[in-house]
């Protein structure tokens, strides 16, 4: 039986600004009190929990938090949000390529690399934060 390698990628930083009342999700979440930066740091926490379990079972992990996120802001920068403000996804060919470029860097750290527990798979999430799409 032949296995495949799994790769878990993080969730997405919150798309649907404060007080954006339109689209069929924002309006679905008028109900929600948090703000954007609220929801992006649980977020954030919830991909550290996920990384930590990637990590415990050498799970591959890619997080692209960092890369999306505004620093000044705290929250997903203005240039990954999709044109049409009533899309909540991301614009699909920045974070393609987000995702593309970090897996190609992994297969070149595995390259060198006797086995994907040498590897360490939560050093190697630290190691893909820079995006050379930017």
């Amino acid at each position: 039986m032949e296995f495949h390698k799994v790769i878990i990628l993080s969730a997405p930083l919150p798309t649907i600004r404060d007080n954006q009342h339109w689209g069929d999700v924002a309006n679905l979440r008028n109900c929600i009190n948090a703000t954007q930066k609220e929801r992006t740091e649980l977020t954030m926490r919830y991909n550290d929990r996920l990384s930590a379990f990637c990590h415990e079972r050498n799970i591959m992990f890619i997080d692209t938090s960092p890369i999306l996120m505004d620093s000044k802001t705290g929250v997903i920068d203005d240039a990954y949000l999709n044109p049409d403000p009533l899309d909540r996804h991301l614009k699909e060919e920045k974070y393609a390529a987000i995702i593309a470029a970090q897996i190609n860097n992994m297969k070149v750290l595995e390259k060198g690399q006797s086995s994907s527990k040498q590897l360490g798979m939560h050093s190697l999430d630290m190691q893909m934060r820079n995006n050379p799409y930017e």
